[in-house]
């Protein structure tokens, strides 16, 4: 069971265990939510150059421009392996190549950042 729509009515249950699979879902779903809101509050713009450092120690992870940034951190966040493996596999996050590193520097990329410790995810601001 992954959710209820609007107005759907869990039957089948006593109503003290309805009350508790009510209460499972909300909990879920707003920790979820929560989660994501708190990602989405802790992304800022950068310029690349503040980001060498981090580049340097091999801790930053390029996200590719057709993902959305806070869905990523939030699936690294939740641990869907599979998902990230997915992404990985097909290249649309990766850590950040030397080359990439390089481009950004001399165009004075700006970027999208969120830390999901140990990683820094970043993406080029469109």
């Amino acid at each position: 069971m992954n959710g209820l729509n609007r107005g759907e009515r869990i039957t089948g249950f006593t109503p003290g265990l309805q009350w508790a699979c009510y209460f499972f879902l909300f909990t879920r779903m707003n920790s979820d939510e929560l989660l994501r809101t708190k990602i989405n509050q802790e992304t800022s713009r950068l310029p690349w150059s503040e980001l060498l450092k981090h580049f340097a120690s091999g801790t930053v992870i390029a996200v590719a421009s057709e993902l959305d940034l806070v869905e990523v951190a939030f699936q690294i966040s939740s641990d869907n392996k599979a998902l990230v493996e997915e992404w990985l596999s097909a290249n649309n996050v990766a850590k950040v190549s030397d080359e990439q590193a390089k481009i950004w520097l001399e165009t004075e990329a700006q970027l999208w950042a969120v830390v999901v410790k140990p990683w820094i995810l970043v993406q080029v601001c469109t």
